[in-house]
């Protein structure tokens, strides 16, 4: 008679966890070998287990979900369960019986493609006109008043990307606005164009750029203690607009 103890139980649980994370960093590297290329496979394994962490927590247990989960990461940011510019994801996660994870993975993913076909727009012809209007946009001459800050935030972000805010709609775009002049003030970053600028960020990158592995670049240059605040604000903007560029040039402009 076979008799499995269970410590050999978890050697082969662990053994095919580990092929599976193996098996995912594969798919990545061809998902976006461009970003796996520029943060290497380090950074995607801790993604791989942050993101298998959070979507078991949502009842997402096959290989086939789980991985959509971790896509969606990158696509629209490590925190874009909550993020208030896509409550579809939190709503499609969290609808339905748990024990029915291909139900509500076939939901999340239908809601994605209403999403960006009306957000990204055809061969991404709407993404690539906000990556236009956003390069032509003089930074330096904006949020320098003492005026309504969050109302010119707005306004900046639904002349950048129109088609974006008209689908996130007034209150997903308050909720984010409101989030950045919080976390820059929790941060130390006292002057309005801090919070612009990371309103920005967060908008384009995700709620959770702050933390995101996948752009490090975001806290190390924003949050550098040992800058002025006006010389961080003007490094990250401008290694922000480098990975514009690239981003352009990846879209196919």
């Amino acid at each position: 008679m076979l008799i499995i103890r269970s410590e050999q139980v978890l050697v082969f649980e662990v053994a095919a966890a580990k092929a599976f994370e193996r098996e995912l960093l594969q798919h990545f590297e061809a998902f976006s070998p461009r970003l796996y290329e520029i943060r290497g496979q380090d950074v995607f394994l801790r993604l791989i287990r942050q993101g298998l962490d959070r979507a078991r927590g949502y009842g997402l247990t096959n290989r086939g979900p789980l991985r959509f989960y971790i896509e969606l990461m990158l696509c629209f940011g490590v925190d874009f369960d909550e993020d208030p510019q896509y409550p579809w994801a939190a709503a499609a996660l969290s609808t339905g019986p748990a024990h029915d994870q291909t139900v509500r993975a076939d939901q999340l993913y239908r809601d994605m493609l209403t999403y960006l076909r009306h957000v990204a727009g055809p061969e991404n012809q709407y993404a690539l006109e906000a990556a236009h209007m956003v390069r032509a946009a003089n930074f330096e001459s904006r949020l320098q008043t003492d005026g309504n800050i969050e109302a010119e935030i707005l306004v900046g972000l639904e002349r950048m990307y129109p088609r974006k805010c008209e689908y996130v709609g007034a209150k997903g775009l308050r909720a984010l606005v409101r989030e950045a002049a919080e976390r820059a003030r929790r941060n130390g970053l006292q002057s309005p164009r801090a919070t612009g600028l990371l309103s920005g960020l967060m908008f384009a990158f995700g709620h959770g750029v702050l933390g995101d592995p996948l752009y490090p670049w975001v806290a190390s240059t924003l949050l550098d203690p040992h800058k002025p605040e006006e010389d961080r604000i003007r490094r990250c903007y401008s290694k922000a607009m480098t990975y514009l560029d690239k981003l352009h040039e990846n879209l196919g402009a």
